[in-house]
């Protein structure tokens, strides 16, 4: 059968493109403008897209997600520069615990890389399964770092299914900004105990989670754990080369930076 255009999956190319080409993003009224058809026509359809993360949305203006990258993990190996499968295994070797980096997609969390043996850590990382954002460090840590308006959205529509983990987290939300620490204590999966932290771009701008998980022996720890990986992050960034000039820095992912 030959190929044949859809009208709304021309449209979602079509949104695409024009948001992939503009570094910082594009409003709805000029996405709108550019495509030549009416804003409310185009209303549903964004939104939609930031849902599935084929879209994210910061201060009104869009710009790709992680959706499609997140697709092309099962056959292609992840690469980033802000940091390496080998930085990861460096850092669970020195907490002694295994290790995951996820990414924010829509509505839910994506685990990209890991390091160590723990079983859940490698069920969710390689099955590339889409996670919740309550209930568990790392998506408490998105949350956290989200703008405010679109952690309150969030929060209603989850609030009409688990009200408790909505107030849970609402309780917990102000320590996690103050100590950029996130913990889960055998609340998601059954003997299983985590703490994550945020890791950011060097314009400040959160780029991913990162979570150490254990078991029950290491519950009292988790403190400790997680400003180890903090100090870890900031070694890194502080033993990096100094930068290119910008004519002449590469293309690829955006350096990682922890603010101190």
């Amino acid at each position: 059968m030959p190929p044949r255009h859809h009208r709304t999956v021309d449209r979602v190319h079509e949104i695409l493109e024009h948001v992939a080409r503009e570094q910082d993003g594009l409003s709805l009224q000029v996405l709108a403008t550019v495509m030549g058809v009416p804003k409310s026509s185009l209303q549903s359809l964004v939104y939609g897209m930031v849902a599935t993360g084929l879209l994210v949305e910061s201060s009104k203006r869009y710009f790709l997600g992680p959706a499609l990258f997140v697709l092309t993990l099962s056959v292609t190996p992840f690469s980033a520069d802000f940091l390496s499968p080998r930085d990861v295994e460096r850092m669970s070797e020195k907490v002694g615990l295994s290790l995951s980096l996820a990414i924010q997609m829509g509505d839910s969390y994506v685990s990209i890389m890991h390091a160590g043996d723990h079983p859940t850590m490698e069920y969710v990382t390689l099955s590339h399964r889409r996670r919740p954002l309550l209930n568990t460090a790392t998506g408490k840590t998105i949350l956290a770092n989200m703008d405010p308006v679109e952690m309150h959205h969030h929060l209603v529509v989850a609030s009409r299914v688990d009200q408790v983990a909505v107030d849970e987290f609402l309780g917990e939300l102000q320590a996690i900004r103050e100590s950029g620490l996130a913990f889960n204590y055998n609340r998601s999966i059954p003997g299983v105990y985590a703490v994550a932290t945020g890791v950011y771009e060097p314009n400040g701008r959160f780029a991913a989670a990162l979570c150490a998980i254990g078991d029950a022996d290491c519950e009292h720890r988790l403190d400790d754990i997680g400003r180890q990986l903090q100090e870890e992050l900031v070694r890194r960034e502080k033993g990096r080369p100094v930068a290119p000039l910008p004519a002449l820095a590469p293309t690829g992912g955006a350096e990682v930076k922890v603010p101190t």
